[in-house]
C-alpha cells in the first residue's frame, strides 16, 4: 500500500470512527432528553393525582391538617384548595395543568416552569403564602408575578 492509499485508508477509518462516536453521543443525548421528558410527565401525573386525592379527602371531610400531613403539603395550601376548588373547577384545573406541562420542554428552565406554576395558582386565587409554601419559591417571586398579573387585567 502506498502513502496515498494509506492516508486515504486512515481518513476513512477516522471518518467511520467519528460517525460512530457522533451517533453514540446523539443516542446518549436523546436518551437523556427522553429521561428528562419522562420526569416532567411523571411530575405532572403526580401533581394531578395529588390534587384529586386532596379533593376526595376534603369531600370525605377529613381534617385539613390530616390531609396536609398525608399529602406532605402545607396546611395553607389545603385551606386555599378547599376554598377555591370545586367539583366543577377541578377538571378545569387539571386541564390547565395538562396544558402547562405540554408547554414544558426539556430545555425549559426551572425558573420559567416555576413562573408558569405560580401563574396557574394565582389564577386559581390561591394566596401568595400558600403558593410559596406549596411550590417552595421565594415570596418576592410570587408577589412580582401577582403584580404583573394584576396589571394585565
Amino acid at each position: 500500500m502506498g502513502i496515498i492509499e494509506t492516508i486515504e485508508y486512515i481518513n476513512q477509518e477516522l471518518e467511520a470512527k467519528g460517525k460512530a462516536e457522533g451517533l453514540k453521543e446523539g443516542l446518549k443525548e436523546g436518551l437523556n432528553k427522553g429521561k428528562t421528558q419522562a420526569k416532567i410527565d411523571a411530575e405532572k401525573h403526580q401533581l394531578i393525582q395529588q390534587l384529586q386525592r386532596i379533593y376526595k379527602a376534603l369531600q370525605k371531610k377529613i381534617a385539613i391538617n390530616t390531609i396536609a400531613a398525608i399529602e406532605d403539603v402545607p396546611v395553607l395550601f389545603v385551606k386555599d384548595f378547599k376554598k377555591h376548588i370545586t367539583e366543577k373547577s377541578l377538571p378545569l384545573l387539571i386541564q390547565q395543568i395538562t396544558r402547562l406541562y405540554q408547554q414544558i420542554k426539556v430545555d425549559t428552565s426551572k425558573k420559567i416552569q416555576q413562573q408558569w406554576l405560580i401563574q396557574l395558582w394565582i389564577k386559581q386565587q390561591f394566596s401568595a403564602t400558600a403558593i410559596v409554601a406549596f411550590l417552595k419559591v421565594p415570596l418576592e417571586l410570587v408577589t412580582t408575578i401577582q403584580a404583573k398579573e394584576k396589571k394585565k387585567k
